[in-house]
């Protein structure tokens, strides 16, 4: 994949050891992604695998486990990128924020 199709886009990031995140794609190169208003996906069902996440999002939403947004993160371990659907989006933007904080 060139990094034309995936720059701004709002994509699922996998790392090899630092989990999975979807958001804004703003630089790629090698290994290296800045992932703008990113959260991280700590566990999902639903879906079977990052493919189905980023393409039809989780049919079991509710016993998704999102972060919070952050403004920024920097990944150094990505091994796949897959652009994200509207409807993917959708569905995992409106999960309810999983933390441990009671904030």
């Amino acid at each position: 994949m060139t990094t034309k199709k995936i720059l701004n886009k709002i994509c699922i990031v996998r790392g090899d050891r630092s989990g999975v995140y979807f958001g804004k794609i703003t630089y790629f190169k090698n290994q290296e992604a800045i992932i703008e208003k990113c959260r991280q996906i700590h566990y999902w069902e639903g879906a079977c695998a990052c493919i189905d996440l980023a393409t039809i999002g989780s049919s079991r939403a509710d016993s998704c486990r999102i972060t919070r947004e952050v403004d920024s993160i920097t990944l150094t371990d990505v091994i796949s990128v897959i652009p994200m659907t509207k409807k993917a989006i959708k569905i995992l933007s409106e999960v309810k924020v999983w933390s441990m904080s009671k904030e």
